[in-house]
């Protein structure tokens, strides 16, 4: 659900978002990879997961599945996605 600060701040959280390689796999089988994006493979673990992580980015960093104002993979987006504005992962631009 957007909070107030998502729906006017065009998605300034959706660069550089790292997803798992087995959510990128998931998503890549249901949304192919958009044209113009690049599939970036770190070799930086998570500390919490122990996965590797993937991102795909458009050349200005964003991610790729951030399209017309909105997550293209929503039902399906990465975790990061999801605990972003929670207070686990809190929004740098709400105010508190």
């Amino acid at each position: 659900m957007k909070t107030p600060t998502c729906v006017t701040c065009d998605g300034k959280c959706c660069y550089f978002a790292p997803m798992s390689k087995r959510e990128f796999k998931t998503i890549r089988k249901k949304y192919g990879v958009p044209k113009g994006a690049k599939v970036v493979e770190s070799d930086f673990k998570s500390n919490l997961t122990g996965n590797y992580f993937t991102m795909v980015t458009m050349p200005d960093g964003r991610c790729a599945y951030y399209k017309d104002g909105k997550c293209s993979v929503y039902e399906i987006r990465p975790m990061v996605c999801r605990l972003m504005g929670t207070d686990k992962l809190p929004c740098p631009l709400q105010s508190k």
